[in-house]
């Protein structure tokens, strides 16, 4: 103060007619303990919550994904063609004449020789040996290990064996391939044996000369003069 004037502001302000503000308390510059608590533990709980957000977005797309892979190979697999032989309709035909309807239905072999055009079953005591003049078909019928029955078809061709026992013997093992949804059948000549075919028998094939069967077309013998 000079010359009994007080130059202070609030003085200044108050001679002016202008309303000071009142000096702060102590008591309202303190913060409260208990705010300052929540609002540390609010600002702690915020990215907890914004990483679980994160993961629980990340494992939404994870699993829309994945359903759609799923989606994706289901509808891939009912598009997948199938194969040519399996879209063709079998013809109703009707092999009872030639084979029995448990054919192949038990494990086990089965030979037929064809004889005037048809397999006639050959007994269990003679498979293995074969006559140069005829024709055979052999089934093997064995369980794969999911229980379903599987078939090996060959038919077998003797190097004397006149020419329609052998287109016979190629005919009906196809009819019994037919019969039973088999994939295939196999051929085989006399002295050109697969390994496979081989083991179908216990022992080694034996051949006997001349034939057993006749065949299905007439004969003609020269006639002999006597002289």
């Amino acid at each position: 103060q000079f010359y009994n004037i007080d130059f202070s502001l609030q003085t200044q302000l108050q001679l002016a007619g202008a309303t000071t503000p009142s000096p702060a308390t102590p008591s309202s510059i303190k913060s409260d303990p208990i705010a300052r608590k929540l609002r540390l533990r609010r600002g702690r709980a915020e990215p907890e919550q914004k990483d679980s957000a994160l993961i629980l977005r990340g494992m939404q797309e994870q699993a829309n994904t994945q359903h759609n892979d799923t989606g994706t190979e289901q509808k891939n697999s009912e598009l997948k063609p199938k194969r040519w032989d399996e879209s063709l309709e079998k013809p109703p035909l009707d092999y009872s004449e030639f084979f029995d309807e448990d054919t192949g239905q038990t494990p086990g072999l089965l030979v037929w020789e064809i004889e005037n055009f048809i397999p006639a079953p050959v007994d269990e005591v003679a498979h293995g040996k074969f006559f140069e003049g005829d024709c055979y078909i052999i089934l093997k019928t064995a369980i794969e290990e999911q229980g379903q029955l599987s078939w090996d078809i060959h038919f077998w061709i003797g190097s004397k064996a006149t020419l329609d026992k052998g287109a016979c013997a190629a005919m009906h093992a196809v009819n019994l391939r037919n019969l039973l949804g088999a994939k295939r059948t196999q051929r085989h000549e006399q002295g050109d044996e697969t390994a496979e075919f081989l083991a179908l028998f216990p022992t080694p094939p034996v051949y006997i000369q001349g034939s057993h069967t006749p065949s299905g077309f007439f004969t003609v013998d020269d006639p002999h003069y006597v002289t």
